[in-house]
Parts: C-alpha cells; structure tokens; sequence
C-alpha cells in the first residue's frame, strides 16, 4: 500500500509540474508574436504549446488587433487546422471553438454576419457542411435580405449537399462577382519592398478566386440558368486576365462539382 501510494503522489506532483507549466499568454500579449510562436512551437514539436496559442489567437485577436481578421481566418485558421489533424487536442479545441462560433450563430444579433462567415470557414475545414447548410435555412427563414449577403459563404456546403435550390434563391451574382473582382485586384497588387508577384504567387491567387466562383457558376447550371452560368465565367475569365486559368470554374460550367478545398 505504501508503495501505491508513493506512486499516486508521484503521479500527482508530475501532473501538478505538467500543469504548472502550461503556456499562458504574457500580461501585455502581441498576437502576431503568439502566432508566430505557434507555428514555430508546431514545427519544433511542441504541440501543446502550439495547440495553445492557436486557440487564444482565434479567441482574443480581435479584440487586441482587429486588422488580423483576414490572416485570423485564413492562414492562422489552415495552420491551427494542420495542427488539430496531427493533435487531439487541437482538434477539440477546433471544434470547441467552431461549437461557440455555432452558438453565436443561433443568438443572432448585430454579430450575426461575421459569426456565419466564421462558421462556414471552420466546418470547410472539417467538412460538415450540414451544419453550415443548417445555420444557413436558419438565417433564410428569419432575414432574406441577410441570407443573400451570407450566401456565397454558405455556397461550399449548399453545393456539397446539393441544396441547389436553396443555394439559388438567394444568389446575387454581380454582387459576388463585384466582390471577387475587387479581391482579385487587391491579392494581384504589387506588394511594397518586394515588387511584383511572381507568375506562381498570380496562380495561386488566381485559383482562390476561381474555388470561390465555381460553386456559383455550378448553382447556376444546375438549377437551368445557364445563360447566367455562362456570363459569370466570361466575366471572371476577363477579371483574371493573362494571370492564369480558371479550370475549378471550367468544370463547374460542365456541371462538375469542385473537388476539395484549397487548404
């Protein structure tokens, strides 16, 4: 019995060290600094660390640096995302936090908007599109003007369950294709102190904008509007110019769904 107990207090007071030495975030933290910290944690083996500083960076940028929304929801989301498929415990974090995002979905209000977007990005990743297709019917059945605001974010999982005819009524193409044009512009832009873009770094941003159009222009085939199919290709072909090609739309048009994601 001595010797059991022994081994229990030795057990505890190494949890109590592992513990102890859990990451907390710094009384006057910097995310940029806690998210390259994270990466470099991730490469060097330190999972838990990383795993760490990935879900307080999802959770507190905002508030401390609202100009990190975009890298919050695309490269610090696909480099949390690669650390939750090699990590448990990321992963539940991921899916915690994707759970919250849910909940903010369903409470509404003023925050309702960039809640969804968040959400439909984070099930992408965890390819469950019923639970963006669900919130989706949520918000179509509550605010139609919204819905046709969040549609081309609900479009991935819509297209995936092949809810077309939701996916279609509340599709707004110049308004998507306004918007894209106008990401497209900006991701093509010289950037300052490094000239222009390398012909791989134009595909590359040529393929984002033509993952995010396919899915339109194949709600459009499906449902018959294929003259609207047709136009909104010509349209993003003229957009993206000699800076690469468009074959994710390509097949769209031949009525093919896009196969995976660009993460």
């Amino acid at each position: 019995m001595n010797s059991f107990m022994k081994w229990v207090g030795g057990s505890a007071l190494a949890l109590a060290s592992v513990v102890a030495m859990a990451w907390t975030p710094p009384a006057d933290p910097d995310p940029k600094q806690i998210l390259k910290e994270a990466r470099a944690d991730a490469r060097s083996g330190r999972l838990a660390d990383a795993a760490a500083k990935h879900r307080w960076y999802h959770d507190n940028v905002l508030g401390l640096m609202p100009s990190q929304s975009g890298v919050r929801m695309s490269f610090a989301l696909s480099d949390w995302y690669a650390l939750a498929k090699r990590y448990e415990p990321a992963r539940r974090d991921f899916v915690a936090a994707r759970d919250a995002t849910a909940a903010k979905v369903k409470l509404g209000g003023y925050r309702l908007e960039p809640a969804f977007r968040d959400l439909a990005t984070m099930n992408e990743r965890l390819a469950d599109w019923k639970s963006t297709r669900d919130a989706f019917a949520d918000v179509a059945t509550q605010d139609e003007q919204l819905a046709r605001v969040l549609v081309d974010s609900a479009l991935p999982a819509l297209v995936q369950l092949d809810d077309y005819a939701l996916a279609a009524r509340f599709l707004d193409v110049e308004r998507m294709q306004k918007r894209s044009s106008e990401l497209l512009r900006t991701l093509l832009e010289p950037r300052p102190g490094r000239g222009p873009l390398t012909r791989e770094e134009q595909a590359s941003s040529v393929q984002y904008i033509d993952h995010q159009t396919a899915p339109m222009v194949l709600t459009l085939v499906r449902v018959g509007r294929m003259e609207e199919a047709h136009a909104a290709l010509a349209r993003l072909k003229k957009a993206v110019g000699d800076a690469g090609a468009t074959p994710i739309s390509d097949a769209a048009l031949a009525g093919r769904k896009p196969e995976g994601a660009l993460y």
